[in-house]
């Protein structure tokens, strides 16, 4: 098996059994906890997400490219012990915002417990094994993190009184995934010894990178914490109920920058004219997966809630229908990064998110006084566009993509998918989406969306 196909595999095998561990985390959690504990236990996840994300300050980018190079230039222990350090500084912002200001005092707990999850992310070694594009270790950790987050919860949380259990939940899933990857790495290389006398040269060496995640990852969590703040914890809960299926539809994302970004790198090195070519040919696939997707979601999306999560949910099936659209436009924007990354543009890639996260803010901010939980939705897909545009003319400057084949022809075969759901008679929403999958892929390939040499490309480059 080539080391692509082995990658690939590993991924999606991992990404299948993480999504789906996930999937049943989450709908336990909306079950057990109910709308709005459900809603503090999401805003406790998207704070250890900020202090992990700003603990790492670029760090992890730096250290991938680094390694996929091959040029040693980022020692893994020095790295380490720079976003130690920087994530204990955050995890002491949290801290202190959580005693002082953050209510009810229920929530400041599930805040503060879940961000000191934050130390575990800073010794997550995925950054050295995706540099090294040795990804089934990387798979396995996170398939290990997303048993033992489930696995805990289903022992320890059992009703609504149980909201710290639920945040240390999150702990204990981080232990076994950066636990294993070090384990691999000292049966690998050795002992990571972990040093903090060069942290300043590297963070202001990652700093263009860690601005542009910083800011890119406000772009996608802000609206939880905004709606949180101003329309309280239940209508959070609504909004991470349709939020959190679409972050189960981005497994595709992740599967495609973990790849992405260090073969992005090595082909801008040995060929630009072939990087161009394959960024190219992924945007095709992603239409093709994420135009029928959108529609067809859109179409079943209060149903499809309340299967997973309960009639109390149902408000959160309007935010899905709109939210769907974001990850088509999230995996596009991936194919966007990666090439502006490996082509040295990371200030660039600084400067778009700068101006993406400024309009997230305001985008979503007004969408919550004009249209409440659905205004911020639909506030952060417009933020999502302009982002995508800004980051389409930021790569220009460096190579140019050429535009996918075969969109119009795409659309074309959305559009049959919308009729036919339309005249479908009513039946379980599985059985919806089964038959709208089938309609989709018949329309496709009436249409010439997608063709038979398609296919047979796809499975010669996995192989």
């Amino acid at each position: 098996m080539s080391s692509v196909r082995q990658n690939v595999s590993s991924l999606l095998l991992s990404e299948i059994a993480r999504r789906i561990l996930g999937f049943f985390a989450v709908a336990y959690l909306a079950r057990t906890l109910g709308v709005e504990g459900f809603g503090m236990v999401m805003i406790g996840l998207t704070a250890l997400s900020y202090v992990s994300l700003t603990g790492s300050a670029g760090l992890h980018v730096l250290g991938t490219r680094s390694v996929a190079r091959g040029t040693g230039e980022v020692d893994p222990g020095t790295l380490i012990g720079a976003r130690l350090l920087t994530t204990g500084g955050a995890i002491v912002v949290v801290a202190v915002v959580s005693v002082l200001w953050i209510e009810p005092p229920e929530l400041a707990a599930v805040v503060l417990v879940t961000s000191l999850s934050g130390v575990l992310h800073a010794l997550f070694l995925e950054w050295y094994f995706q540099g090294r594009e040795r990804l089934t270790e990387v798979a396995v950790a996170r398939t290990l993190g997303a048993a033992f987050y489930l696995s805990f919860l289903v022992v320890a949380v059992h009703d609504t009184g149980d909201l710290t259990k639920a945040a240390l939940a999150a702990v204990i899933g981080d232990l076994g995934s950066t636990g294993y990857l070090l384990l691999r790495y000292r049966r690998s290389v050795g002992i990571l010894r972990i040093r903090f006398g060069e942290w300043r040269s590297l963070l202001a060496a990652a700093w263009p990178f860690g601005a542009g995640s910083v800011l890119g990852h406000l772009t996608a969590n802000f609206p939880l914490l905004a709606v949180g703040a101003i329309l309280g914890s239940g209508a959070a809960g609504v909004f991470a109920g349709g939020n959190k299926l679409v972050f189960f539809v981005l497994m595709a994302d992740r599967i495609l920058g973990t790849l992405l970004l260090p073969a992005s790198t090595r082909l801008r090195q040995l060929d630009a004219a072939q990087l161009s070519s394959v960024l190219s040919r992924s945007m095709r696939w992603i239409l093709l997966l994420g135009l029928p997707m959108g529609v067809g979601g859109a179409m079943v999306a209060t149903p499809l809630v309340v299967l997973v999560y309960g009639e109390a949910f149902s408000a959160s099936g309007p935010v899905f229908g709109i939210l769907i659209w974001y990850a088509m436009l999230t995996m596009l924007h991936t194919v966007y990064t990666s090439a502006l990354l490996a082509s040295d543009g990371e200030r660039r890639y600084r400067n778009v998110m700068a101006v993406s996260a400024l309009a997230n803010v305001a985008a979503v901010t007004g969408g919550i006084l004009i249209g409440d939980v659905l205004g911020a939705a639909v506030g952060l897909l417009l933020a999502e566009g302009l982002s995508l545009v800004l980051m389409q003319r930021a790569v220009r400057v460096a190579m140019v993509i050429p535009a996918p084949v075969g969109f119009g022809r795409g659309v074309m075969a959305s559009i049959a998918l919308a009729v036919i759901l339309m005249l479908l008679p009513d039946m379980h929403v599985l059985l919806t989406v089964l038959w709208g999958a089938l309609a989709y892929v018949g329309a496709a390939m009436v249409t010439r969306a997608l063709t038979t040499a398609d296919l047979r490309e796809l499975t010669q480059r996995t192989r």
